[in-house]
């Protein structure tokens, strides 16, 4: 039988583990079995697929992070306290 799909997609937060769907699509199931008067499961007529979207952004703060050890340790030649301010000034401005 063809199956809809329904993609979950995460609001705001961190939601680097999948299982952060579990619980909607445990309560999807449950109002299915309550209300919809067919007999065969949420899941023989749905697929869920839970989209993270986190992984994008995981990837350009790693490469962020990665640049600024790079500035901060190799490139430049800073005090620890110039380094501190240096890093005080970025983080009020990526905010």
């Amino acid at each position: 039988m063809a199956k809809f799909t329904l993609f979950l997609i995460h609001g705001i937060g961190m939601h680097r583990d999948s299982s952060w769907a579990d619980e909607p699509i445990e309560m999807l199931s449950q109002g299915w079995q309550n209300t919809v008067g067919l007999d065969a499961s949420f899941s023989d007529h749905l697929e869920t697929v839970p989209i993270a979207y986190d992984e994008v952004f995981e990837g350009h703060l790693d490469d962020f992070a990665d640049f600024s050890k790079g500035v901060y340790h190799d490139a430049l030649d800073l005090t620890h306290h110039q380094r501190e301010r240096l890093a005080a000034t970025v983080a009020l401005t990526t905010i």
